[in-house]
């Protein structure tokens, strides 16, 4: 009999170790989680700051316009970017391949490449930073959308006529629209340049998809998230109500004139010759201007693919010099296909350029980043070589 209650006083103590031990782990792994999310969120602090003091501006501006909130640009912008993100992760994986295969050709490919692959994985504060900014970011989008479609609500559009104005007195009495059209006025080289425009979207998801998981030079990349968040709220949000506008597109709609009618009639013609999918995302958006479509948010001062673009190429140039020259063609052709498409006025553009500038800047100094557009200086690695990996023999 009491050998019997000794047996069974043992195992319950046995039981109660084990449980304690299995708690303490949970403890242990809950505390190493709580400390990683720590030192993410406070590596990503000005990210943070920002997105949230936006929130919050946003929720007072959308009480002021007695306006609720709609999903629909939200969810389009999503969608775009969640169907990019598997494409991305493949184009990661397989750049390293190729890397791996031109510059380093193990004598054990296989266990060298799964190597390299969780090492990038496991990099020090990597998934903990990037999956913290792709949150902020996400709720960014979603305020940042919510905003632009209260602009027509708090400030009916009043600027176009000045900024038309404008634009002719800068171009010595003639609209840039119709000096566009002179140098670039083909069916094919306007399907080109829509091309560009519309596939702005994917480089500045793409470049957003870099940024957030680079841990090679934090200092670019806190100044560019934060960069973005900057020229998106202030230019794209602030600046567009204070100067609220429509665009050339919507000149005549709105019963400004009829000085564009001739651009948006030679960019239907040439519709009929190329595809030109701007004309029908400024049918949709002008549709959900108007109530009867899901996408919305009119807005052309300033011209926020010019202001995010300058802010890409800023970032690009501190990446390196190749990246850096692509990203500026891209913003040369980004800057001419906002003005012959009727999206923007040229001033538009000019004051986009001058956002980006600043909201660099600003972020710069946010963020404690002393250099401007200097070039990263990240110590010399393999191409191939993950980061903590030693070379291959």
């Amino acid at each position: 009999m009491g050998k019997t209650i000794a047996i069974e006083t043992q195992a319950e103590t046995a039981t109660a170790v084990a449980r304690a031990r299995a708690l303490s782990a949970a403890v242990a792994r809950g505390g190493a989680v709580a400390r990683v999310a720590a030192g993410a969120a406070r590596r990503n602090r000005v990210l943070l700051g920002l997105v949230a003091a936006h929130f919050f501006l946003t929720l007072i501006a959308g009480r002021i316009a007695g306006v609720p909130f709609h999903p629909g640009t939200l969810a389009a912008l999503a969608q775009i970017f969640y169907m990019l993100l598997p494409v991305f992760l493949t184009g990661a994986v397989v750049l390293r391949f190729l890397r791996m295969a031109r510059y380093v050709r193990p004598a054990h490919p296989v266990a060298w490449f799964l190597q390299d692959l969780r090492a990038l994985a496991t990099a020090p504060g990597r998934a903990a930073d990037g999956v913290l900014a792709l949150i902020a970011l996400s709720v960014f989008t979603g305020t940042f959308s919510y905003f632009k479609e209260l602009i027509p609500h708090l400030a009916p559009f009043s600027w176009d006529t000045t900024f038309s104005h404008w634009d002719k007195l800068l171009h010595f009495g003639v609209l840039p629209q119709t000096l566009l059209l002179h140098a670039f006025g083909n069916a094919y080289v306007i399907s080109v340049l829509n091309a560009v425009y519309q596939g702005w979207f994917f480089v500045m998801f793409l470049m957003i998809f870099v940024a957030v998981f680079s841990t090679a030079d934090r200092a670019s990349r806190n100044t560019f998230l934060v960069g973005f968040v900057l020229a998106w709220g202030i230019g794209g949000n602030v600046i567009a109500t204070l100067l609220s506008s429509a665009g050339p597109c919507y000149y005549d709609r709105l019963g400004f004139g009829h000085a564009y009618d001739g651009l948006m009639s030679t960019l239907q013609a040439y519709n009929r010759i190329a595809p030109n999918w701007s004309l029908r995302v400024q049918e949709m958006l002008w549709d959900g201007y108007l109530g009867h479509g899901g996408v919305r948010g009119i807005s052309a001062m300033p011209s926020m693919h010019v202001a995010s673009t300058t802010v890409l190429m800023l970032y690009g140039w501190r990446r390196g010099r190749n990246v850096g020259r692509w990203l500026t063609l891209f913003w040369a052709l980004i800057c001419t296909s906002a003005v012959i498409l009727g999206w923007h006025y040229a001033i538009d553009v000019y004051a986009g350029f001058a956002c980006g500038l600043a909201a660099w800047w600003g972020a710069a100094r946010l963020t404690g980043d002393r250099a401007f557009t200097r070039r990263s200086r990240v110590p010399d690695q393999d191409p191939a070589q993950a980061p903590g990996q030693a070379p291959a023999k």
